[in-house]
């Protein structure tokens, strides 16, 4: 029962007070909006933000999920301008995003999973060491530790010359390839080295490593002072 006045310690009434029930036409059944509205009563007499107020845990999750979403909006946007500041290629955070080919989210778009909660910043921290193993596949068995890692370090500045910027490309088509169906394309893999094979001057990492003695067959020849000499 509810009355629009109260009697005071001193016998009076007061009728400047009025109680109300919260939406009473309302049947049941929709709890989390009865909450959130006597939330937002009790705040609005306490003068607190509603925030600051224990609320459900689906408003929670939206919260969160949003604070998250914008997040990874941020990293994004910024992880394409930090090579341009002075001192951020000499940074820890540098050596972390340069430690592949592959320093922004782009990977996590080109490698989607179905049905997955995972936001972007989680997917790439998931992708990352994936990836590092594999460069370190193909530099010992295709391109050499030496040119990767100068490979890396111009595609985290931006400053890749066009040929060598194409090489880049057919690398990180090649590793999205194996991420998503795992394997490499041993044709595509034999062709980005014929390409760094037939240009010394570009790659010249490559052809004073180990890994190109792989692919140079030792050559025989006879000394013409030996025995079995012959022309």
């Amino acid at each position: 029962m509810f009355s629009t006045f109260y009697i005071t310690p001193d016998g009076k009434e007061q009728h400047d007070v009025v109680i109300n029930k919260i939406d009473a036409t309302k049947e049941g059944g929709n709890w989390e909006t009865d909450i959130q509205e006597a939330i937002n009563m009790i705040c609005f007499t306490m003068r607190v933000h509603s925030n600051l107020v224990a609320a459900s845990k689906m408003r929670v999750d939206r919260l969160v999920g949003s604070m998250l979403t914008h997040r990874d909006d941020c990293i994004a946007a910024l992880l394409p301008e930090l090579p341009g500041a002075s001192r951020w290629l000499n940074s820890d955070q540098a050596a972390f995003f340069g430690a592949t080919l592959f320093p922004t989210l782009e990977i996590v778009n080109q490698c989607p999973v179905s049905n997955s909660q995972s936001l972007n910043w989680e997917r790439y921290l998931e992708l990352r060491p994936q990836i590092i193993d594999l460069e370190a596949s193909l530099a010992e068995e295709w391109l050499s530790p030496e040119l990767m890692s100068a490979l890396r370090a111009e595609n985290l500045r931006g400053d890749l010359p066009p040929v060598r910027h194409d090489v880049v490309r057919q690398i990180k088509a090649q590793l999205i390839a194996y991420l998503q169906k795992g394997s490499f394309n041993s044709r595509r893999l034999a062709d980005i080295v014929n390409i760094i094979r037939h240009r010394p001057s570009d790659f010249p990492e490559w052809h004073s490593s180990d890994t190109a003695r792989l692919f140079t067959p030792p050559t025989l020849r006879n000394r013409k002072e030996a025995s079995g000499y012959f022309f």
